[in-house]
């Protein structure tokens, strides 16, 4: 694993990746779902579908995780925990970005 500083963390979040986002199901158990994740101004974003589970599971309970790691030697990855705001504005700035 590459050590990172934080300059190296803040330019890695910076750039467009899939995580794994950690939710909390109704019977307390974790989910993990495949995220598209963009830092922007020291919020993470990350897309899903208003019905998608992930987002049922936050609106129960905000309490996420998220894990954004590169799958190329030396590993990189930074690890996020948090509680999630679910945000229904215009995303094409963000869409843009990604893409």
């Amino acid at each position: 694993m590459a050590d990172m500083n934080q300059q190296d963390i803040a330019e890695y979040l910076a750039e467009a990746h899939v995580a794994h986002m950690v939710t909390i199901r109704p019977n307390g158990r974790p989910q993990v779902a495949p995220v598209w994740f963009l830092e922007d101004d020291g919020k993470a974003f990350v897309m899903a579908d208003a019905n998608a589970m992930k987002v049922r599971n936050i609106r129960r309970n905000p309490a996420v995780t998220l894990s954004i790691a590169t799958d190329q030697r030396p590993l990189k990855y930074a690890v996020l925990n948090g509680n999630a705001k679910l945000f229904e504005g215009d995303i094409a700035p963000m869409l843009e970005r990604i893409l």
